[in-house]
């Protein structure tokens, strides 16, 4: 299962600027997205962050657009 922190943004696009040039600069880079959640990180199976609007899409708040996922070795 994957391990995740996500950011919800009401501004995507800023954020996924600023993402890009902090995380660069430490050699994590996009890995893929879903159109709506953007995923940075090292390496296929690592931590990753993820970021995107919130799910319900109202305003990103400190609780609203943020989830974690830890990870665990299976589905039980």
């Amino acid at each position: 299962m994957l391990a995740y922190v996500t950011l919800g943004s009401n501004n995507t696009e800023k954020a996924l600027e600023f993402y890009d040039a902090v995380l660069g600069e430490m050699g994590i880079k996009r890995f893929f997205d879903n159109q709506r959640l953007y995923f940075y990180g090292t390496a296929p199976g690592q931590p990753m962050l993820a970021i995107g609007g919130t799910y319900d899409e109202k305003e990103a708040t400190c609780g609203n657009g943020v989830m974690p996922a830890i990870a665990a070795p299976d589905t039980e």
